[in-house]
């Protein structure tokens, strides 16, 4: 699988080819394109398909634009509003021979885990066949067994 980023392959950092997409800002995203079979025109790297992601341009939208959003989420466990803002433009410059495209983005995640654990005090004993076994059971008493006294 081969990742691009507006058609120029994209490298992971360190000894693996991982890309982490998870740090490209969505603010940022135009549009994501999935090839799942290589072309003439592309790279041998891209024998298991290629993602393209494309980020915002003045060209695809074709006019200087502007967006601004607002979003709020709620947690009633937490009792916490957790607000976010983004700004997104594209601007044509020189007679549009030049474009550009940038967002802006803020957001305070409020976020809340509960972890709920259960650690148990005792533990699995087995009854073994040694010299301290009673000389009086029969050997059907003396094979090894769980001990019922599991405690949760």
């Amino acid at each position: 699988m081969s990742v691009n980023i507006n058609g120029s392959e994209a490298s992971g950092s360190g000894d693996e080819r991982k890309i982490g997409l998870d740090a490209l800002p969505a603010d940022m995203l135009g549009t994501i394109e999935v090839l799942k079979t290589l072309t003439a025109d592309q790279d041998l790297n891209s024998i298991g398909g290629t993602v393209n992601v494309k980020t915002i341009s003045a060209f695809d939208r074709g006019k200087t634009s502007a967006k601004i959003k607002v979003q709020d989420s709620y947690s009633d466990l937490r009792g916490e509003h957790s607000p976010k803002i983004s700004f997104d433009a594209t601007q044509f410059l020189f007679d549009k021979t030049v474009g550009i495209g940038f967002a802006v983005s803020h957001e305070e995640r409020k976020t809340q885990v509960d972890e709920d654990r259960h650690h148990s005090t005792g533990e699995m004993k087995f009854l073994t066949q040694d010299a301290d076994v009673d000389p009086n059971l029969t050997a059907e008493e003396k094979k090894p067994s769980l001990l019922q006294d599991l405690r949760y």
